[in-house]
């Protein structure tokens, strides 16, 4: 039995009080902390690691269920209304900011109000409020994905959603990036054989960047708790420390790292003193030694460190990082056979190349090949380093004597910190592998799969499954360009350069780059005016986007009609619909299948789909609706512009060509080429160029 806790001595000190403020939109701030001559009551607020200030909760007994709220003198308590948490300590508090122009005003917390909850009994009545930190007011954005054609560093990733020219009603300031001191990490200059689209956006030669680099911009998840959640999981420094988020005063955003190593902790408690409760667990459930891995680079290249054995031909997999007692499995001098391997598979986000993830992966094992303590932790009294009432998630507390550690102790991180007033108390939820919240969350409830980055929309959803493509779409080998000569073309766009590309094709018109377009005579007969071309695949796939526009010689865009259909066969013009004066897409029944009426158009009938129309996968451009008026349409009245463009996605698979015991193939070009066919009218030669772009999987 340990022996108990004597107290030697009480110390008691006056905190201040708490004040609240509360600013309804587009109107004056005012200081609500007495109402009616009753004063607010704070009943708690909460604090998470990332994002900062997290939940409050406040009570009005002064406002009762016949008020009319939002008009006359609560005309201040309004929808969505900031709110802001001080106190006024009157003297200087350790590890807490004052306000100089306000004396000593501590601010607790910031946010804005969330719900309204009424209470009413016969002798009683109150209004409670509950509201979110400042910086969750980004979850009220969904993050769309904007396909970028270069990648970007992850964080101008973060810092583009608090953007305030894409989201002017945001409340907090724009984003600030704190660079630990020493940091040397910069961008450094791309090498002459580095292609252009590989080049990252909006960094340049000697700035500081975090290192980590891609495209995955989102797909339609909670900006915050969803898709920054996902970038800052797999953001590690060069130590194996975070990067994470946390508010500053007056609404301040801030990226920065999660300091773990040679730190002078916050605050410290004695294990076992008086005032403190303490749970710790040592899950060996999260936990994981042999790290696998999977991704797209962001130049749409697939990758899993697949490797094939020259004598038995079957497929294996090299990890990304590994405990080298548990292996390789065999001719390992160092094999540990009393030490237990566990593997897992990390699912990276897509533009997140090969190299990223092999340091990213290491830096993980770190964290996850051993599964530390975590827990709770309930303070009645103020802990050595300040009051227990300004204790924030982020900060560090040191618990001595914990698990046999005596005067060194353990030093934990704080993930969650919930204050509740009425009772006097605060409750910590404590991580000594300094994870954020929701990884810590789950592991104290043992739902996580520790190595699933999106530890947000993961929970319980880890694929062991991998796609094993023979034939994956590359980019980088002119998967999806139209033609496949024009690779060099997209290689050398810039990064501003959007569809339809009028400044890039200027630079390089087709009368001097005539291979890097789809010539088609339209001023000749109607044989003539169809070119036929093929299109470098991959054996299966899906396509969210395809891009296609007309241009002149000189590299005009030409607003002009057009047809543009895409086939699992050659084509060419003496396979299209046709009358008497030969084949056109845009004679009445082209195309079509069935009449106006329903009825099935007979197979003579002029403009009747032929035989090898069936093989078509997809087209654009008929009778009724020819190509060339995106964004708009024809039968709606929109004028012309040369353009297509479809976000309707289309599936192709190539499957069936490949044979059964799947060979090396020597024709693999043909064997993943498909073939397109477009079909124009003008009194010169018209020139085309686009592009189809893959759906990544899971996206």
């Amino acid at each position: 039995m340990p022996t108990p806790w004597e107290v030697d001595d009480v110390t008691q000190t006056t905190l201040g009080m708490f004040h609240v403020e509360i600013q309804p939109p587009g109107s004056a701030l005012v200081d609500v902390t007495y109402f009616r001559n009753v004063p607010t009551q704070v009943l708690s607020y909460s604090f998470a690691d990332p994002f900062g200030p997290a939940t409050a909760e406040i009570q009005f007994p002064q406002i009762t269920i016949f008020d009319d709220v939002g008009h006359g003198e609560l005309s201040w308590l309004k929808d969505f209304a900031n709110v802001t948490i001080y106190v006024n300590t009157g003297q200087p508090v350790a590890h807490t900011p004052f306000d100089t122009a306000n004396g000593y005003r501590q601010v607790v917390w910031e946010g804005f109000l969330a719900s309204w909850e009424w209470s009413s009994d016969e002798s009683s009545s109150a209004l409670t409020i509950q509201c979110q930190g400042a910086m969750f007011q980004l979850d009220k954005y969904v993050q769309k994905p904007f396909y970028p054609s270069r990648p970007w560093a992850y964080e101008n990733l973060i810092g583009f959603c608090f953007d305030h020219g894409q989201r002017p009603s945001l409340r907090t300031k724009p984003l600030k990036i704190e660079w630990p001191v020493g940091y040397t990490k910069v961008m450094a200059a791309p090498s002459a054989s580095t292609p252009s689209y590989l080049q990252p956006v909006g960094v340049t030669p000697g700035q500081k960047i975090t290192g980590f680099f891609g495209r995955d911009t989102g797909s339609w998840d909670k900006s915050l708790t969803g898709y920054i959640q996902s970038l800052l999981s797999v953001m590690f420094d060069d130590k194996g420390q975070q990067w994470t988020m946390r508010l500053d005063r007056n609404r301040q955003p801030v990226l920065y790292v999660r300091q773990k190593i040679n730190i002078t902790p916050t605050y410290t408690v004695y294990a076992g003193q008086p005032g403190v409760t303490l749970s710790l667990t040592r899950d060996l459930t999260q936990f994981a030694n042999v790290i696998y891995g999977e991704g797209t680079d962001a130049s749409g290249v697939e990758w899993n460190r697949q490797v094939v054995d020259a004598h038995s031909g079957l497929t294996g997999y090299e990890p990304m990082a590994y405990d080298p007692e548990v292996y390789p499995y065999i001719n390992n001098p160092r094999f540990n056979p009393n030490k237990m391997t566990v593997e897992a598979n990390i699912k990276y986000t897509n533009g997140f190349d090969e190299r990223q993830a092999l340091l990213s992966a290491g830096k993980t094992l770190k964290i996850d090949s051993d599964p530390g303590l975590a827990g709770t932790m309930s303070l009645k009294v103020s802990p050595s380093g300040g009051p227990k009432e300004f204790i924030k998630a982020g900060e560090t507390i040191v618990v001595y004597f914990v698990v046999g550690t005596g005067t060194r102790g353990v030093l934990f991180n704080i993930a969650e910190a919930d204050h509740n007033i009425n009772d006097g108390t605060v409750e910590l939820k404590i991580d000594n592998k300094f994870r954020d919240l929701l990884t810590l969350e789950e592991v104290l409830v043992r739902t996580r799969d520790p190595l699933t980055p999106v530890t947000m929309l993961q929970i319980n959803k880890r694929s062991v499954l991998i796609q094993d493509q023979y034939a994956p779409w590359n980019y980088s080998k002119g998967s999806g360009y139209m033609p496949l000569g024009a690779l060099p073309f997209y290689k050398d766009m810039g990064s501003t350069d959007k569809f339809p590309y009028t400044a890039h094709v200027k630079k390089y018109p087709p009368k001097k780059y005539p291979h890097f377009y789809i010539a088609c005579h339209a001023n000749g007969t109607r044989h003539q005016r169809w070119s036929t071309f093929g299109i470098r695949m991959a054996e299966k796939g899906t396509i969210r986007l395809t891009e296609f526009a007309a241009y002149d010689r000189d590299g005009n865009l030409l607003k002009i009609p057009f047809h543009l259909s895409i086939y699992n066969v050659y084509v060419d013009a003496n396979d299209m619909p046709y009358d008497a004066l030969g084949p056109s897409p845009f004679i009445p029944n082209a195309f079509e299948s069935v009449d106006v009426n329903g009825l099935p158009i007979p197979a003579d009938t002029p403009g009747a789909t032929t035989l090898p129309q069936q093989e078509m996968v997809i087209g654009w451009g008929h009778a009724n609706q020819p190509a060339g008026y995106s964004p708009g349409e024809k039968t709606a009245g929109d004028p012309l512009t040369g353009e297509l463009i479809d976000e309707t996605p289309w599936t192709f698979d190539l499957n069936s060509r490949f044979p059964l015991d799947r060979p090396t193939a020597k024709e693999i070009e043909s064997v993943i080429t498909m073939y397109g066919i477009v079909y124009a009218e003008y009194h010169d030669y018209v020139y085309f160029t686009g592009r189809l772009y893959r759906q990544e999987p899971g996206v």
